[in-house]
């Protein structure tokens, strides 16, 4: 087999099929992939949850992950949080000519463990090959489909001052890794993208009860979800910044370049809301998990500035806009 991916390779003829067999086939070839059919007939019983995402991250490794597990888990987190249980992916790649076929493996069988560690089965798949220079490597699109078990599991009461803001764990760590890896900016950090399933994190919580929202903070971060959760309602959120989680090297890296931790991006977080009798009990349970064992109460949904998101901090207060552009451009 060749090294490097060819223009034949997205031809549909020998090439291909050379790729799907030995590429492909062994990392997603226990699936229902293997018929080699057109499409998958699936058994799905009430209602679903779908969410498809495409990630073009550049640099394609870095410590902690690479495109394919973040591929994986970003869209099976989307899936979570929506109080979806995870069941199925398809994958579609846009590879680019001459991508070596030894990184392509890599990203395969990166997959292939990040979907079995959530018990996901990739179903369907396709792949395209450009020409040299119009793709940046591979570009992958994930499609997620879960059964919804949001009925019974949320809180039936609205969100309310008093509310606890929870975070999963420390922000900012995926965002502070892609930039130095990509940049070259000379910055030796101990480190890595916290690139990750929350479906753990999702199914304790909603064990415990009394969580009414979820989200997971990727672009834009923590304060642009939060801003997105109180966007024309009646209530808003105050954050204490000495309780946000945030390392010590990621703060480091944020001041150097001048970059607000609450704009970047997490990968294996979790924002939740919860009722304010509930939050002590939910935010002992996750830290349980290894994955949440930073987990903190940030905030509180508040009445004061309805729509608006502030910060308190140790010598003022200042309110958190959601993100005016593009800070930290192909995270994800």
């Amino acid at each position: 087999m060749e090294d490097k991916i060819l223009l034949g390779h997205g031809s549909g003829g020998l090439l291909t099929h050379q790729l799907i067999e030995e590429v492909f086939m062994p990392a997603f070839g226990d699936s229902p992939l293997k018929t080699m059919d057109d499409a998958t007939l699936l058994n799905v019983e009430g209602h679903i949850v779908v969410s498809t995402d495409t990630f073009t991250v550049n640099p394609l490794f870095f410590p902690g992950g690479d495109i394919g597990k973040l591929a994986v888990n970003g869209t099976v987190n989307d899936v979570a949080v929506s109080t979806g249980k995870p069941l199925y992916l398809t994958v579609g790649f846009v590879i680019e000519e001459g991508f070596p076929i030894a990184d392509l493996k890599k990203i395969v069988m990166s997959m292939k463990e990040a979907a079995e560690r959530v018990g996901v089965k990739i179903v369907a798949g396709d792949t395209k090959v450009v020409e040299k220079g119009k793709a940046d490597g591979v570009y992958i699109n994930t499609t997620g489909i879960g059964i919804y078990e949001g009925l019974g599991k949320l809180a039936s009461e609205p969100i309310k001052p008093g509310d606890k803001v929870i975070v999963s764990g420390p922000i900012g760590d995926h965002a502070a890794t892609i930039m130095i890896n990509r940049e070259n900016l000379g910055i030796t950090a101990d480190i890595q993208s916290d690139c990750g399933p929350v479906v753990d994190i999702v199914k304790k919580a909603l064990e415990v009860g009394g969580v009414k929202w979820m989200r997971d903070p990727t672009r834009g971060g923590v304060g642009t979800t939060l801003n997105e959760l109180v966007l024309g309602r009646d209530f808003g959120v105050l954050l204490f910044e000495d309780s946000i989680p945030i390392r010590d090297e990621v703060r480091g890296i944020s001041e150097l370049l001048g970059i607000d931790p609450l704009y970047m991006a997490c990968e294996g977080r979790v924002l939740l809301v919860v009722e304010e009798d509930m939050a002590d009990r939910v935010l002992e349970a996750i830290k349980g998990l290894p994955e949440a064992k930073d987990s903190a109460i940030i905030g509180e949904i508040e009445d004061k500035h309805p729509g608006k998101v502030r910060l308190k901090t140790r010598w003022a207060e200042r309110f958190v806009p959601m993100l005016p552009g593009q800070q930290l451009p192909r995270i994800c």
